[in-house]
């Protein structure tokens, strides 16, 4: 008997119930079944589990799965999951200094890193400020972000985690540098407010998802039935949303900011452009 199968079931009422009160509360409750508490002990027993959590909170969340088996990866799926060769750094695996990482992010304390750039070129002993971990929908790569300690230098330093050599914890950090680093990334930070149009608001959640890996704010009105969703991001990142933006294509309208809705427009006007010319004396022009 497939006892995953009816535990969904049994709980799809609840799970739809929890769901919408998420979305208008801004939580995340979900019941989870006996195959998803069998995955998430077998992520805790992996060895790479060790790199990303305390033995404190790894036994913490081990405690109510002890009854259950885990869940053995198929190898088609440990092997997808494995880093490209050419990113791995010489210390060893890319995720080695995730703990120390989040340490001093939350901690507010100063890092010492050692690692190389993309064009080879080794840095070793950088004092500096950790202010966040980011991931590059464009590469597909996780990066630090850090400052500097000695004002006057580069403001903001983004550096992947697969170049990275050693990093270790140093004194606390100045307050004002932080402030500083915040200002900055203030200011270098856009936003694009996009709707979903009313009458596909049944397929809301997969649009959301498509914006999931981006900071973002979703805003109901009721009296319209709208959701708006404001999606903050840096300018780098504004081809990646343009092409989310294509691909869900009339199921949502673009409000802001002007200079994406001009590049949208465009689009619009030569995929138009491409049906309306005639081919052999053959109108391809699209009826209305």
């Amino acid at each position: 008997m497939n006892t995953t199968f009816f535990e969904k079931v049994h709980n799809h009422e609840l799970r739809q119930a929890l769901i919408d009160y998420a979305e208008q509360n801004g939580n995340s409750l979900f019941p989870i079944t006996v195959q998803e508490k069998r995955w998430l002990k077998g992520i805790l027993l992996a060895p790479e589990a060790e790199h990303f959590l305390s033995p404190h909170i790894r036994d913490t969340l081990l405690e109510p799965l002890g009854g259950y088996e885990p869940l053995q990866a198929s190898r088609q799926v440990l092997e997808k999951g494995k880093p490209h060769h050419d990113l791995a750094p010489a210390s060893g695996t890319w995720y080695e200094h995730t703990r120390t990482l989040r340490q001093a992010l939350a901690e507010r304390r100063g890092i010492r890193l050692s690692y190389r750039t993309r064009a080879g070129l080794a840095m070793t002993d950088c004092e500096g400020i950790a202010y966040r971990l980011e991931v590059s929908t464009v590469r597909r790569e996780w990066y630090l972000l850090w400052l500097p300690q000695e004002p006057g230098e580069q403001p903001i330093i983004s550096t992947p985690l697969s170049l990275q050599d050693n990093v270790s914890l140093s004194s606390a950090c100045d307050e004002r540098r932080l402030e500083e680093i915040r200002t900055l990334f203030q200011q270098k930070r856009r936003q694009a407010q996009i709707q979903i149009v009313p009458e596909y608001n049944g397929e809301r959640r997969r649009i959301f998802y498509m914006f999931s890996c981006f900071e973002k704010e979703v805003a109901y009105v009721k009296d319209t039935d709208t959701y708006t969703i404001h999606v903050y991001y840096l300018e780098d990142e504004k081809e990646y949303i343009l092409s989310r933006i294509r691909f869900l294509g009339k199921r949502i309208r673009v409000f802001a900011p002007e200079d994406m809705r001009v590049r949208m427009r465009d689009t619009a006007t030569r995929a138009l452009a491409r049906y309306t010319e005639e081919t052999g004396g053959v109108d391809l022009c699209v009826s209305e």
